[in-house]
């Protein structure tokens, strides 16, 4: 009777050791700070919500749900974020609460872009947006 006992209490202490070793093997150090890059995702229906303020070439974009639309005029490319908030019950459509345009450079991916993402850089009070990829493309827009 005692050494079933004893069994019921070595193999849970065995198997918690051997369980909590792997997690606590791969922990990397201290993660104090903030990552000082971010990247926000444009989903597939071009929204982005900006849990931070960004800023693409001096034009501030406050935190918040956008819709994303890409667009080009000749050899030059706009963006134009359209904030708005979450449809009243019944609403078929969000309503709009500001649109802000923005004028980006090109350079060529290294491949086609698979996800449509904003890429940022921490400075003080806000994240400065340094590229935008969108899907299907083989560009980036740069800031």
């Amino acid at each position: 009777m005692s050494t079933r006992f004893l069994w019921m209490i070595v193999i849970p202490a065995v198997v918690a050791l051997f369980a909590t070793q792997p997690a606590t093997a791969l922990h990397d150090g201290d993660h104090g700070g903030e990552d000082p890059n971010r990247i926000f995702k444009i989903d597939k229906k071009s929204a982005v919500n900006l849990r931070d303020t960004i800023q693409l070439n001096g034009v501030t974009v406050t935190k918040g749900k956008y819709l994303v639309e890409h667009r080009v005029d000749g050899n030059v490319h706009f963006f134009t974020f359209t904030k708005i908030e979450k449809p009243k019950k019944g609403a078929v459509v969000a309503p709009v609460l500001e649109r802000i345009d923005v004028r980006s450079k090109m350079v060529a991916a290294t491949e086609r872009v698979k996800n449509s993402r904003i890429h940022t850089m921490h400075e003080k009070e806000f994240y400065r947006v340094t590229k935008i990829e969108f899907i299907g493309e083989d560009l980036d827009h740069v800031f």
